[in-house]
């Protein structure tokens, strides 16, 4: 946003402060301007802003932002919602669009001299410009990963496999005793939001896990539960995708071992798979 000239002279509730959104002039209303704040989530705000009929539309979606990519799977291109210029942690989460002054027949539909934008200003629950605005990472789960437009959560708990005992003997090994197995277990999930096509690479690499370094986890400890997408639409009516990939991971072991049924000693041993 930056200052420009008004787009039109009085008659509405106008003020002095004018701006420019996605290269269309505005100038801000005063009546609906308010300022709150919920204790669960957070600043809740509205600011309105006048431009030429015409032009609402290109000042809305600049609003709400958008997401394109050229080709299915590639690179994806962001463009973020309207910060608040005060409260920058909060950004447009919604939009309405009303008429001003007299109407008149325009080439599609009913049109007026002025379109008057009030906008809703919320905290999201991501970032829309990763460390940015959370310099220490305090809000992902590896502090030195940043994501953005993406939700991060984690559930922490025990798995229990249970090893039945069986007569087999391995490499002169006593017969396998049956036996439960705990491991602590993390289910960590983050979805992307405004994904503008859908992601279907992710089939490719169901229940594998990680060969390198994955959100702060060594290798091999990190497996790829799966994915689930959610259609969504924008503000200009392109479609999106809202795409959560889940991850278990396993501090014991990797996850090519399984829990040792021959061990006497520890039922928290495992071998490694084939062997």
């Amino acid at each position: 946003m930056t200052t420009s000239a008004p787009v039109f002279m009085g008659g509405f509730d106008v003020s002095q402060a004018t701006c420019t959104i996605n290269g269309i002039p505005c100038a801000e209303g005063v009546r609906d301007y308010y300022e709150g704040a919920d204790r669960q989530s957070g600043p809740d705000l509205s600011k309105t802003y006048y431009c030429a009929w015409a032009d609402r539309f290109k000042v809305a979606n600049a609003c709400l932002g958008l997401s394109t990519a050229v080709t299915k799977g590639g690179a994806i291109t962001f463009l973020p919602p309207l910060q608040h210029p005060e409260i920058l942690t909060c950004y447009c989460s919604s939009l309405r669009i009303s008429g001003c002054g007299k109407p008149f027949q325009g080439t599609y539909q009913l049109a007026f001299p002025v379109a008057k934008i009030t906008i809703g200003f919320k905290a999201y629950p991501w970032s829309f410009q990763g460390f940015n605005e959370d310099p220490q990472g305090l809000q992902n789960i590896d502090a030195a990963t940043s994501f953005v437009y993406a939700r991060q959560e984690i559930d922490q708990g025990e798995e229990t496999l249970e090893v039945p005992a069986s007569a087999l003997l391995m490499n002169g090994a006593a017969p396998a005793r049956g036996m439960s197995v705990a491991f602590a277990h993390v289910v960590m999930r983050i979805t992307f939001e405004r994904m503008p096509f859908l992601p279907v690479n992710t089939i490719q690499i169901y229940n594998n896990v990680n060969d390198s370094t994955f959100l702060g986890c060594a290798r091999g400890h990190v497996k790829f539960l799966g994915s689930q997408t959610r259609r969504s639409a924008q503000s200009d009516g392109s479609a999106t995708q809202s795409l959560t990939n889940t991850y278990a991971y396993r501090p014991i072991a990797d996850w090519n071992y399984f829990p040792n049924p021959y061990a006497r000693s520890c039922p928290n041993s495992v071998a490694r798979r084939g062997s």
